[in-house]
């Protein structure tokens, strides 16, 4: 085996790397973490959109719409749109899971975000997903579909 030589100034180096790495991290919590809340305390369910992209392309009519319908039926639901999705939205996420019925996760994947939401909310609550793949948008139907049978109980 071959004697590999380090320098101590080499070593040194890297020990200051690692610590700026932990501060970085540390610090990304407080610096970087964004996310839209929308009447998180009147909620009996919670609407979790797994980017900027599920909420900001369903079109205005759209969103429109599914707020009429469940202003009309007398649901109280929430959203929250987390903006950056590491590190994830924890905390009020946390504080939301006391007071609301169950979560419900719309997302442009294969359900990813649904396990956050679980961990985050600290399984006190369940989650429904709502779901659609191949940059196909969940439509308005599918969403109250999934607000009415989160409503419902039909977990």
């Amino acid at each position: 085996m071959p004697f590999v030589f380090v320098s101590l100034r080499k070593i040194v180096l890297l020990r200051v790397k690692i610590d700026l790495l932990r501060i970085l991290r540390k610090n990304m919590k407080l610096n970087v973490l964004r996310y839209i809340f929308v009447f998180p305390l009147l909620a009996l369910l919670l609407v979790a959109c797994d980017d900027a992209v599920t909420y900001s392309e369903m079109k205005a009519k759209e969103r429109a719409a599914v707020n009429r319908f469940v202003k009309e039926k007398g649901i109280k639901v929430g959203l929250i749109r987390p903006i950056t999705l590491w590190p994830f939205p924890t905390a009020p996420i946390a504080k939301a899971a006391e007071s609301c019925k169950a979560f419900i996760s719309v997302e442009l994947s294969m359900g990813q975000m649904i396990e956050d939401v679980r961990l985050a909310s600290g399984c006190k609550r369940p989650v429904l997903l709502c779901n659609r793949t191949g940059g196909m948008i969940p439509s308005p139907e599918e969403v109250l579909d999934a607000i009415c049978k989160a409503e419902k109980g039909e977990f």
